[in-house]
């Protein structure tokens, strides 16, 4: 799907960002990253807290900010996101301890690559 359909449909719509506004949700990646390590929480729990905020617009306009090479990497946030939903409206036990770390250390490694794009291509937005 093209950015321009999802304008149109209403999905997106314009915005100019500002360096803080970038700061302030790289932060809350990164607080979510920490508070996902937090000992005692359930699998579940984990995982939901590093899913927060990956919605489906959010996650499929990656194949156009960061490219086609982002493919798998799309398909499997959205394969989270499915999951991600189980969790918080069906019920216990849809994510294990490994798919909690695996999805953490997938986030963590887009936030190096978003962090990257951002120097490239707006370095008025980067860090």
């Amino acid at each position: 799907m093209s950015l321009q359909r999802w304008l149109a449909e209403g999905r997106l719509r314009p915005h100019k960002a500002t360096r803080n506004e970038t700061l302030r949700l790289l932060a809350a990646a990164e607080r979510d990253l920490d508070d996902a390590l937090t000992p005692g929480l359930s699998a579940d729990r984990r995982f939901s807290i590093v899913g927060a905020g990956h919605h489906e617009v959010t996650i499929r306009s990656l194949l156009h900010t960061l490219g086609p090479d982002s493919r798998c990497l799309v398909r499997y946030l959205d394969a989270c996101r499915t999951k991600r939903n189980r969790i918080d409206y069906d019920g216990v036990g849809y994510a294990t301890g490994a798919d909690a770390y695996e999805l953490a250390s997938e986030v963590s490694a887009m936030r190096a690559t978003v962090v990257d794009w951002l120097a490239a291509t707006h370095p008025d937005l980067a860090p």
